[in-house]
């Protein structure tokens, strides 16, 4: 067995890791990547991530493993029932369609099931996959993606060409573009002209981020890395409640180089704004707060989220939110630099300015396009984060950053 992951995984086992049973993954010389999915059974319908892999345009070389789990209080619970129907349904189809791995895990905690942390969900998932693939001989160099079942879609190639930027990067991690969207069932017949402006700003204004930091946004949902170099930084962590992916990034940055830390694939994948939604119907800024801990039960999954309300509000709001996302970010850019270093910080602060006021004009430019249905309005929020992207090039070399 490859040396990262048989240590790795010796040291899961002698420090008492429950033993996760899985179903086992094809072991085979032409697999170059496995994706993994944290699935909350009885909350969340999986149909979403099963479309989103099956619109990819290859299915070769990567297979896909959803790691479903719930408390055991929720055993009989309808929605886990219809998830495992449909992956069997699956399981029995002919159809051309990606490789779909999946298990089913129950979890109890100290008599009380209902805050197992998501860094131990994600470990736990990764566990699984790892023991089934560790004997391939090129396991080091697979890379595994770690998605989420709110993922709504991916670029169509995002497979195909993540693996190509792999082949010719020897970088650890992979990351690549989060953008926000609104379900369509969700939706149902409402307008969401304002939320359509504030899925579209959000991207502007993380793409304006990324630019004026030279540092790439990496998102729990949206990452890749090497499973050597997932065994090397120690994997996910029970004690991470949330951004779980972010002790795997620190460990790394302690072992390898800075130039072989990260390679950016130049694809996307679309997240629902759920969490978001529920904020702003609350008349809370959604750029106000994280939440401090995802649990077994969550209030953004399940139940469909209050759409007039977060219109109402958003509509309402909609000025004093992107202003406070754009203070959100120009802090960010304070602390991740310091004068000390050589930085030109208020330059840094300028720079992101010019793009997000770059972004608004653009979708004052948009008008129209920006009030249709959510599905029909992304294309357009993503060419406008593109758009600004190409600003951010175009400025950047006339500026000194």
């Amino acid at each position: 067995m490859n040396s990262h992951l048989s240590r790795y995984l010796e040291s899961a086992e002698s420090s008492g890791q429950p033993e996760i049973p899985f179903k086992a993954m094809p072991d085979t010389p032409e697999l170059r990547a496995v994706t993994v999915v944290p699935v909350a059974a009885h909350q969340e319908d999986i149909r979403h991530v099963i479309g989103a892999y099956a619109r990819q345009t290859t299915y070769a070389g990567w297979r896909a493993h959803l790691f479903l789990n719930a408390p055991e209080s929720e055993q009989d619970n309808p929605q886990v029932e219809r998830n495992i129907a449909i992956l069997k349904d699956l399981d029995l189809s002919e159809d051309d369609r990606p490789e779909i791995n999946w298990t089913l895990t129950f979890y109890s905690r100290d008599g009380s099931d209902d805050m197992i942390s998501m860094g131990k969900v994600r470990r736990d998932a990764w566990l699984q996959v790892l023991g089934a693939v560790g004997s391939n001989p090129a396991a080091e160099d697979i890379i595994g993606f770690s998605h989420d079942a709110d993922m709504l879609r991916l670029s169509p190639d995002y497979f195909k060409n993540s693996l190509a930027v792999a082949d010719n990067q020897a970088a650890h991690l992979l990351t690549s573009d989060v953008y926000w969207g609104i379900d369509e069932h969700d939706a149902g017949d409402n307008a969401v002209p304002a939320l359509n402006r504030l899925a579209a700003y959000m991207g502007i204004s993380e793409q304006a981020l990324k630019s004026a930091t030279n540092v790439a946004a990496v998102w729990d949902m949206a990452i890749g890395f090497r499973l050597g170099s997932y065994a090397l930084a120690g994997g996910y962590q029970d004690a991470s409640a949330h951004t779980e992916t972010a002790p795997i990034i620190e460990a790394l940055r302690e072992r390898v180089p800075p130039a072989e830390l990260f390679a950016h694939s130049g694809e996307f994948v679309v997240t629902s704004m759920r969490r978001y939604l529920l904020r702003a119907a609350a008349g809370e800024s959604p750029f106000s707060h994280t939440d401090p801990q995802i649990g077994t039960h969550d209030k953004a999954r399940g139940a469909l989220p209050p759409i007039k309300q977060a219109e109402q509000q958003t509509r309402a709001n909609f000025a004093a939110w992107c202003d406070e996302a754009d203070d959100n970010n120009i802090r960010s850019i304070r602390r991740r630099f310091s004068e000390a270093d050589g930085t030109n910080i208020e330059l840094r602060v300028d720079f992101y300015e010019q793009l997000v006021n770059c972004g608004r004009e653009l979708m004052r430019q948009a008008g129209n396009r920006l009030n249709d249905s959510p599905g029909a309005v992304l294309p357009v929020s993503i060419a406008l984060a593109k758009a600004v992207k190409r600003q951010a090039n175009v400025l950047s070399s006339k500026a000194d950053l």
